[in-house]
C-alpha cells in the first residue's frame, strides 16, 4: 500500500522581528518518491510556500499567524498539518539587536545579541573601555557609556594624554604667585625666588 507523505519540521515556527526566514517543511514520502507542497489556507500575509515545501516568511508588522499545509506524493496519497508562526520579541538590552544564532537550525526562534558598547548574553553589562589602558602618561582614564574619558598628568595633554606640553609654565602655571617660571630643555620647568617677605622653593612661599 502506498503511504501518505509526512512532515519532518516541527509545527511551532519561530523567528525574530526583523528576520525574513526561509525554511524547508521537511515533506517526505516514506516510499523516497516526489511530493508536492500546498497551502490551503493563510492566517495573514507575508507567507509564501513553494511547491517543494520551501517556506519564506518575510518580516513584517504580524506576530503570529497559522497556515493550513497539504502535500501530496506522485500516487496522489496526501496529508495536511497546521503550522504555527510566531514572531518573537528580541530580549536584547540597552539598544542590543537580535540576529539568527549561526549554530542553531532557523525557524527555532535561536538568537545572539549583537551588543554595541556593552556585553552578556542579552547585553546586560556595559563594556569597560578603559580596560585597554588608553590615557598614556599615567593619565586616568574615566570609564563612559559609549566612550571614556582621560585625565592627564601634569605636562600631557591631548585625548589620550600622549601629547607632552612644551610650554609648562603657560600650562600648568606651577609657581607661586609673582614667582618667575622657565621652561628647560629637557621638559622641565624651573621656578624662581620667592617674592620679597616670603621664603620656600618657588613653587610654595611662606610669609
Amino acid at each position: 500500500d502506498n503511504e501518505a507523505p509526512i512532515f519532518t519540521t516541527d509545527s511551532t515556527i519561530t523567528k525574530l522581528p526583523d528576520e525574513d526566514l526561509t525554511i524547508d517543511l521537511g515533506a517526505e514520502d516514506p516510499e523516497g518518491g516526489p511530493v508536492t507542497c500546498n497551502m490551503t489556507s493563510l492566517g495573514d500575509h507575508g507567507v509564501t510556500l513553494q511547491p517543494s515545501g520551501q517556506l519564506d516568511w518575510t518580516a513584517g508588522d504580524v506576530s503570529s499567524t497559522s497556515i493550513n499545509v497539504t502535500v501530496e506524493d506522485e500516487c496522489g496519497a496526501s496529508s495536511e498539518q497546521t503550522f504555527h508562526l510566531t514572531t518573537m520579541s528580541c530580549p536584547c538590552e540597552n539598544g542590543g539587536s537580535c540576529v539568527p544564532d549561526p549554530d542553531m537550525p532557523r525557524g527555532q526562534g535561536s538568537y545572539s545579541c549583537v551588543c554595541p558598547w556593552y556585553t552578556g548574553a542579552v547585553c546586560e553589562t556595559e563594556l569597560d573601555e578603559c580596560q585597554s589602558s588608553p590615557c598614556a602618561n599615567d593619565g586616568t582614564c574615566i570609564d563612559l557609556v559609549n566612550g571614556y574619558n582621560c585625565t592627564c598628568a601634569e605636562g600631557y595633554t591631548g585625548s589620550h594624554c600622549d601629547v607632552e606640553v612644551e610650554d609648562k609654565c603657560a600650562a600648568l602655571d606651577p609657581c607661586f604667585p609673582e614667582v618667575s617660571c622657565v621652561n628647560l630643555d629637557d621638559g622641565g620647568y624651573l621656578c624662581g625666588r620667592c617674592p620679597e617677605g616670603y621664603f620656600g622653593n618657588g613653587y610654595e612661599c611662606k610669609g
